[in-house]
C-alpha cells in the first residue's frame, strides 16, 4: 500500500517536472523565459543594445540552468522509480515464497 502510494506520488512528481521542463523548454526557445534583475558592478546601461543582449544572455544561462536542473531531476526520480519496483516486486517475491512454504 506505501509503495503504491509513494510510486503515484513520484509519478505526479514525474509529471510535474516533465510539465515545467516543457514550460521552460519553450520559454527558452521564446525568448520569454524572465529572471529577476542582476545588476553588477560596470553594467550596461539599462535600455542600451549591449544592456539587453547582456539581460537575454543572462535569462538564456538562467533557463539553460533551470532545464539541465529539471533534467537530472527527472532522471534521478526515473531512477528511484525503478529501485522502489524493484524493490516491490523482491518484497512480492518473498511474500509468495512464505506463502508457499506456509501451505505445504
Amino acid at each position: 500500500q506505501w509503495e503504491e502510494t509513494r510510486e503515484r506520488e513520484l509519478r505526479l512528481e514525474i509529471q510535474q517536472l516533465r510539465e515545467e521542463n516543457s514550460r521552460l523548454s519553450h520559454e527558452l526557445h521564446s525568448g520569454s523565459c524572465r529572471v529577476g534583475p542582476a545588476i553588477a558592478s560596470g553594467a550596461p546601461r539599462v535600455g542600451s543594445t549591449a544592456g539587453r543582449l547582456e539581460a537575454a544572455r543572462r535569462r538564456v544561462l538562467d533557463c539553460g540552468r533551470k532545464i539541465n536542473y529539471l533534467e537530472k531531476t527527472n532522471s534521478d526520480l526515473r531512477q528511484k522509480v525503478q529501485e522502489v519496483s524493484g524493490y516491490q516486486q523482491q518484497l512480492e517475491e518473498a511474500l509468495l515464497q512464505q506463502s508457499q512454504d506456509h501451505m505445504a
